[in-house]
């Protein structure tokens, strides 16, 4: 679909002269027309968890072992999104717009069930796969809103979400790892990670969404836009954000949990400082874009 959308695209706006960011001014038949946006629009559309396949995705993501195995495919949904950001035009056209409260409704009800499904386990893998689900949904239908303005700052936020989920996954990776070597619980290992410890608690705050970083001020635009077109979505978007977080926030508390305390005899090993180096130069870099997006640029 993809292929074939993207062939016609190309030749279109070849014979029309049409830049890609003037791509409301393509004009097709009425079949072709539903031939190229539905097609484009099924293509990135099927990189995306919405419903009835969220489920799946979650039990698979939680499941990895390979924290960059994890973060290729997180990449994915992601890759569905900058799709949309670049191809989609403005103003939906006529032929599929009809479908477009039910595809909103499918986005809502996704994410009011992943929301919910972070509370069904306490395996801190399915919690974050949840909270980061809810959030590549709340992007999608920020990219749907008919206006330009907030591309801008899905941009800014995803990067910062990209690297606040990497740095919370490839921890988790180590705790999973550790806990299995010592063959222990995961609850309360981070009690015995002093370095890991520090991290997670400061990327877990940062995905809370406290403002250390552009993930905090861009995500508050995105969803005043959201409440601006949509009331009642936008309701629904912040209540299903306020329990991801929720969610996230009980999966720290079951790391930490003081109960379980490990025998001495077992040793159990902590992020090396190279490792925590790195993380903290990542936190660096969130806290420089919360002042300035694109800091790497001069």
């Amino acid at each position: 679909f993809l292929l074939l959308a993207s062939c016609i695209f190309i030749l279109s706006l070849k014979q029309n002269d049409i830049l890609l960011a003037n791509i409301d001014k393509l004009h097709f038949s009425y079949r072709k027309s539903i031939f190229v946006w539905g097609g484009l629009f099924l293509a990135l559309i099927l990189r995306m968890p919405v419903w009835p396949f969220h489920h799946a995705t979650t039990s698979v993501w939680s499941a990895l072992k390979n924290p960059l195995v994890f973060l290729s495919i997180h990449i994915l949904p992601l890759s569905g999104i900058y799709g949309f950001m670049r191809c989609w035009p403005l103003n939906i056209p006529f032929e599929i717009s009809v479908l477009t409260p039910v595809f909103q409704a499918l986005c809502v009800l996704t994410m009011i069930f992943a929301a919910f499904g972070g509370y069904a386990y306490t395996n801190a893998g399915h919690k974050l796969s949840n909270y980061i689900f809810v959030y590549d949904l709340l992007y999608l239908l920020a990219v749907f809103l008919p206006t330009d303005v907030i591309k801008l700052n899905i941009a800014y936020s995803v990067f910062a979400f990209l690297l606040i989920t990497s740095c919370l996954v490839i921890l988790q990776a180590h705790m999973v790892h550790e806990s299995g070597r010592s063959d222990i619980g995961i609850k309360g290992i981070l009690n015995h990670m002093p370095r890991a410890s520090v991290a997670y608690n400061l990327f877990i705050l940062a995905a809370l969404g406290l403002p250390v970083s552009a993930f905090f001020g861009n995500n508050f635009i995105i969803v005043s836009e959201i409440f601006n077109f949509h009331l009642y979505v936008g309701t629904i978007v912040v209540v299903c954000m306020t329990l991801a977080a929720i969610s996230l926030l009980q999966s720290l508390y079951i790391l930490k949990d003081p109960i379980n305390i490990v025998p001495p005899e077992i040793k159990i090993k902590d992020i090396d400082f190279i490792a925590f180096s790195v993380v903290m130069i990542v936190m660096f870099m969130l806290l420089l874009s919360l002042i300035k997006p694109l800091w790497f640029v001069f």
